[in-house]
């Protein structure tokens, strides 16, 4: 039996199957309340949307898909999917997922939403070109600076290096800081880009796992992460006056540099804005692949889905989406 839930319509006793499932299907070992209160609820209604495919004989959770609201400037409703599986057993039906999103895009779109975006990795993504019909928009990249060099690139013969890249590294910092006084370019506006708000911010990174950096009118929200024994800082967002600068940058950077100790500091998205403090990397070169996806729900205003495909008319990042 396959249905479409809203969060809070998920009694507990099926949020214990569905979880029960993700950790067989992902070999994790998450509680119930990190799916249920996860990024499907990180939005400014407090809830998501759940496809569950449960066994008709067992009860059993066979698959499991979630969309996340988010809302776009222009007016733009868009559902963000993810925390999508199906059980390990029942993987040879391959049309189990194909229901579930078909059922999701549906609901949805009665709800009055434009798109269904997605985020897949390199295991997936052929299936959800193939049999999704999914169109792309191009990958997200990875800006880095890195501080110890062996722990960034886990190579221990590296460590030698690591007191002369942190050094550097500083120094870089430095010069950025004092050109951003001279010169402190703003990002661009594009078309497709969050509608921000306090309420948004509040939404989007509640909890302990994000962190805040306010000085004046410049702020920033990032994460700590251990990524294979390194300890690395993802920057979320970073503005002045509401606007991506420079400064903004900069400053976020020094700060987070000094508070956190990292060994590397990550922005990962479609960052538009000019910059040569964090470098980034080729494509080949990428610890993973982040494709950005879209299917289109209602196509009745050409006006407002007018240059979708193209990323230039994109920004979107960990902030929209955190897959890592």
């Amino acid at each position: 039996m396959l249905k479409v839930y809203k969060t809070f319509e998920i009694e507990d006793t099926l949020w214990e199957k569905i979880t029960e499932g993700f950790n067989e299907a992902f070999e994790r070992n998450v509680g119930v309340d990190n799916i249920r209160n996860g990024y499907c609820t990180a939005n400014i209604l407090g809830y998501g949307y759940h496809a569950v495919d449960t066994d008709d004989e067992t009860g059993e959770v066979r698959g499991f898909y979630t969309c996340s609201p988010s809302f776009y400037k222009n007016g733009l409703k868009a559902v963000l999917g993810g925390s999508t599986y199906v059980r390990k057993k029942y993987r040879k039906d391959v049309f189990i997922c194909y229901d579930m999103e078909m059922a999701l895009r549906e609901a949805a779109k009665m709800d009055g939403y434009d798109l269904l975006i997605g985020v897949s990795n390199y295991n997936s993504i052929e299936y959800a070109r193939r049999i999704l019909k999914a169109k792309d928009v191009g990958n997200l990249n990875y800006y880095l600076l890195p501080f110890n060099l062996s722990r960034t690139t886990h190579k221990n013969s590296l460590r030698f290096l690591d007191s002369i890249v942190r050094v550097l590294a500083n120094i870089y910092i430095d010069i950025h800081a004092a050109l951003s006084v001279l010169f402190n370019q703003k990002e661009p506006e594009v078309k497709f880009s969050l509608e921000l708000s306090e309420d948004f911010y509040k939404a989007r990174f509640h909890g302990q796992k994000y962190k805040k950096y306010e000085e004046g009118d410049l702020y920033s929200y990032y994460t700590v992460a251990d990524e294979d024994g390194a300890r690395v800082v993802y920057l979320m967002d970073f503005r002045e006056k509401n606007i991506r600068t420079k400064r903004a940058l900069v400053k976020s950077v020094k700060y987070v540099s000094k508070k956190e100790k990292p060994d590397a500091i990550l922005y990962v998205g479609m960052l538009k804005l000019p910059q040569h403090l964090l470098i980034k990397l080729p494509f080949d070169k990428e610890p993973k692949h982040f494709p950005l996806t879209y299917r289109i729900l209602d196509d009745s205003d050409v006006l407002k889905l007018d240059g979708i495909c193209d990323s230039n008319n994109w920004d979107f990042s960990l902030m929209n989406f955190d897959i890592r």
